[in-house]
């Protein structure tokens, strides 16, 4: 029996308006944490090292 695709529900304005307001809030925190440290590049720097760091203690885990 094949599956049925339900039609894509749209969103209300309402949660249109929040996504755009959590998205600009989002952006200008990370402007704001950059311009402290005086460097766009060290703020990917750090998410990348907290990505790793979150890995590696999955893998970890999964080792165990």
């Amino acid at each position: 029996m094949p599956l049925q695709k339900r039609p894509p529900q749209e969103a209300k304005p309402l949660q249109l308006v929040e996504i755009t307001i959590a998205l600009k809030a989002t952006q200008l925190l990370q402007t704001r944490v950059a311009s402290q440290f005086g460097d766009d590049g060290v703020v990917e720097g750090e998410a990348k090292m907290a990505a790793t760091a979150t890995k590696t203690t999955t893998d970890r885990r999964w080792r165990a």
